[in-house]
């Protein structure tokens, strides 16, 4: 199963829906272009990536990376859309590493009965 399958997989969970007509509508996509996507035959356009990505709750530039990966038949131009990805998964850890520590160390300044 590749990525952009994943991605529409987790779409079909996060809508409630089960076939490729209830997703597209979901989406506000054409039933026609779901199931190219899921054939291969085509990639999702900016549009679909960006429902997508507020389907699913990911960054539209995470999903629109993803989905060049999976699409870009040159390999120097898939590594650079991999280090792409990469990169933005990085500032995603970074900023979710600081919303998780910063009530952490905040908690020593409330009283005793917060804890």
């Amino acid at each position: 199963m590749n990525r952009i399958t994943e991605l529409l997989d987790e779409a079909k969970k996060a809508k409630g829906v089960d076939t490729k007509y209830a997703l597209a509508k979901a989406l506000d996509l054409h039933s026609g272009l779901i199931s190219d996507y899921y054939a291969g035959k085509r990639t999702p356009d900016e549009f679909a990536c960006l429902q997508i990505a507020m389907a699913i709750g990911k960054s539209y530039e995470e999903v629109s990376a993803i989905v060049r990966i999976e699409a870009e038949k040159d390999e120097k131009r898939r590594a650079a859309w991999a280090q792409y990805y990469k990169s933005i998964g990085g500032i995603a850890a970074s900023i979710l590493m600081g919303l998780i520590l910063l009530p952490v160390q905040s908690l020593s300044t409330f009283p005793n009965f917060w804890l």
